[in-house]
C-alpha cells in the first residue's frame, strides 16, 4: 500500500494483533465513558433529591428508587435486636455504626443507622446501646445498604449469638432471617440532630464522573500510541530512482 511517498507493508499476524489491541483499548475507553455518564446521573439525582422537601416514609415508597430522599418515619425501634457494623472509622479511630431495625406502622422493617460509637480497648466489651421503645417519628436520609468490606470468607453470625451482634457487612437476607421478618434493601441514616443519634459521620456521596473520564482519555491515548507504533514499524519512505529521475 502506497500513500504520499510512503509504503505501508501489512503482514497478517502483526495486523491482527494490532487490531485486537486497538479493539480492547477503545472498548475500555468507551466503557469508562459509560461509567462517567452513570456517575453523572447519580450525582444529578443526589443534588435533586437533597433539595426536595422531606416526605413521609411509607411501605409503598420503599418499593421505589428512594436513594438520597429525606424522609420522616413513624414506628418503633426493635430495641432487643441491634447490630454493630464493624470497622467504621472516625478520624482514624476504630468503631461501629449502630444499626437498629425500625418497624413501620404496617409491620415493614427498615434498618436505621443511628451513628458511630467508639470501639473500646477490649473488643469483647461492647458499647451499651440505649433506644426508646415507644412509638416515635425519626428523620433522616435514605440510601442503599453500605458497600461490603473485603472478607477472606463469609463470617456467619450464629442465630443464638447475644445482642447486640457485631457484623462486618450488611446482608439483608441474613438479617431478615435473624429478625424473622423481611427487611428493606434501603437504610435510613438519622439526621445528626436527632435525639437518639450517636455521632453521625455518614454523608450522602455520589462519585463524580471526572475520574472515569480521565481513565477514558488514557485508554484512547494508549490506542493512539499503539496505532502510531504500528505505522512507524511498518511504514517506509519510497526511495526515488536516480536513473528514472534523469530520464524524466
Amino acid at each position: 500500500m502506497q500513500l504520499a511517498g510512503f509504503r505501508l507493508t501489512l503482514h497478517k499476524w502483526p495486523v491482527i494483533m494490532t487490531l485486537v489491541t486497538l479493539l480492547i483499548l477503545t472498548s475500555l475507553g468507551f466503557w469508562q465513558l459509560s461509567r462517567a455518564e452513570l456517575k453523572l446521573s447519580i450525582q444529578t439525582l443526589l443534588f435533586e433529591r437533597l433539595s426536595q422537601p422531606e416526605q413521609a416514609l411509607t411501605p409503598s415508597l420503599l418499593d421505589e428508587d428512594v436513594r438520597f430522599r429525606k424522609v420522616a418515619a413513624t414506628g418503633k425501634f426493635v430495641s432487643q435486636r441491634q447490630y454493630l457494623l464493624d470497622n467504621r472509622l472516625h478520624k482514624g479511630q476504630p468503631g461501629y455504626w449502630v444499626i437498629t431495625p425500625f418497624t413501620l406502622a404496617n409491620g415493614s422493617t427498615i434498618l436505621i443507622n443511628r451513628g458511630w460509637v467508639a470501639q473500646g480497648q477490649d473488643r469483647s466489651i461492647l458499647p451499651k446501646l440505649d433506644v426508646r421503645k415507644a412509638k416515635i417519628i425519626v428523620h433522616g436520609t435514605l440510601s442503599e445498604q453500605p458497600g461490603k468490606l473485603f472478607e477472606l470468607k463469609d463470617i456467619a453470625v450464629a442465630n443464638d449469638a447475644p445482642w447486640p451482634r457485631v457484623i462486618r457487612n450488611i446482608d439483608v437476607k441474613t438479617i431478615s432471617n435473624q429478625l424473622g421478618r423481611p427487611v428493606s434493601r434501603y437504610m435510613l441514616h438519622l439526621n445528626a440532630e436527632e435525639e437518639l443519634v450517636y455521632l453521625q459521620n455518614w454523608t450522602p456521596v455520589a462519585v463524580g464522573p471526572e475520574k472515569s473520564r480521565g481513565y477514558a482519555v488514557q485508554w484512547f491515548s494508549m490506542a493512539f500510541v499503539v496505532l502510531l507504533i504500528f505505522i512507524g514499524l511498518n511504514c517506509r519512505r519510497i526511495e526515488s530512482d536516480p536513473v528514472q529521475d534523469r530520464v524524466r
